[in-house]
């Protein structure tokens, strides 16, 4: 990877910002194997050609920081950082918990912790991130193969959108109350971890061999994606506004005109056509000069003034 300096920082602040201190090993690593294969072998393969600018590091040195001072926890029974190969049928999976804290040695019961630098969006959806899920207990997999007993999973979640002002607005409501957050996760059945695994593995073996182009296209939960979403908004004088209550997320123009004809005076609401949007591939993705679905995409974009239906 290369990196740029357009907005002339210092040079320590560069070096800080673009220290990669990844150490790679194995064939495919927990975070890896549960993501794109599109992604993987992408990066893999235009790693030496893909150029971002040292200011888009900013959140990954904040997260990195946080790391940083977490492994100055003191126990010496602690697994902290530590990062092994797991051999699942002659394939070896990397991994590297963040925390693997006693709670006792002597009743073999250990609690795994992962730090996550995240809006505090991720605490309003109620439910933790499907892909924490499965990292976190893929590594329970590791462990549990070599004998220790993972009794329970869990993401600190450090919010570095965090208001106090905003919680003290919002209490009682769905705002996380404090900046820092415990976000339990649930245990798989090891056997259904372990299929799950097979499964991955599988699917990227076959990969390897495939032309760039020919590679799976990445999901829409793989790409972040929100889905093409209809409106009942208030319609004054030509002119659309919010979404009435109840009347903002819906699949097709025709539910959404079956709701509008339910709302008091309907003749003053609209059916409004609201764009999806792939927010991993737009945004942040470092892949898109390399990704023949994003260059589709680009060469032929989506009307996104798609004309309302009523």
């Amino acid at each position: 990877m290369k990196f740029t300096n357009q907005f002339n920082l210092p040079i320590p602040v560069v070096q800080a910002l673009t220290a990669n201190n990844y150490d790679r090993h194995g064939k495919y690593s927990t975070t890896g194997i549960i993501d794109s294969p599109r992604i993987h072998f992408l990066r893999k393969r235009h790693d030496a050609e893909i150029v971002v600018d040292a200011m888009d590091q900013f959140f990954m040195l904040r997260g990195s920081a946080v790391h940083h001072m977490l492994e100055l926890a003191d126990n010496n029974s602690a697994i902290i950082e530590q990062r092994f190969l797991h051999n699942h049928k002659g394939t070896l999976i990397s991994m590297k918990p963040d925390m693997v804290w006693p709670e006792s040695v002597e009743d073999n019961i250990y609690t795994m912790y992962d730090y996550k630098t995240c809006s505090t969006w991720v605490a309003r959806m109620n439910k933790p991130k499907e892909e924490w899920v499965k990292q976190l207990n893929l590594m329970r997999l590791g462990f549990h193969d070599k004998g220790m007993n993972i009794t329970k999973l869990a993401i600190v979640a450090f919010f570095s959108d965090w208001s106090a002002l905003e919680a003290k607005k919002n209490m009682g409501g769905n705002y996380p109350q404090q900046p820092i957050m415990i976000i339990n996760i649930p245990l798989m059945d090891i056997e259904a971890i372990r299929s799950y695994l097979d499964a991955r593995i599988i699917l990227f073996d076959a990969c390897e061999s495939l032309p760039d182009s020919q590679l799976p296209m990445c999901t829409d939960a793989e790409r972040w994606g929100t889905p093409n979403k209809y409106a009942v908004v208030h319609y004054k004088d030509g002119k659309m506004g919010n979404a009435v209550k109840g009347g903002g997320n819906f699949s097709t123009a025709e539910e959404a005109e079956e709701y509008r004809k339910t709302c008091a005076k309907p003749d003053a609401k609209k059916v409004q056509f609201r764009q999806g949007d792939d927010r991993r591939c737009n945004n942040y993705c470092t892949l898109r000069p390399f990704c023949s679905r994003y260059s589709r995409v680009i060469d032929q974009p989506i009307d996104t003034e798609e004309p309302d239906p009523f």
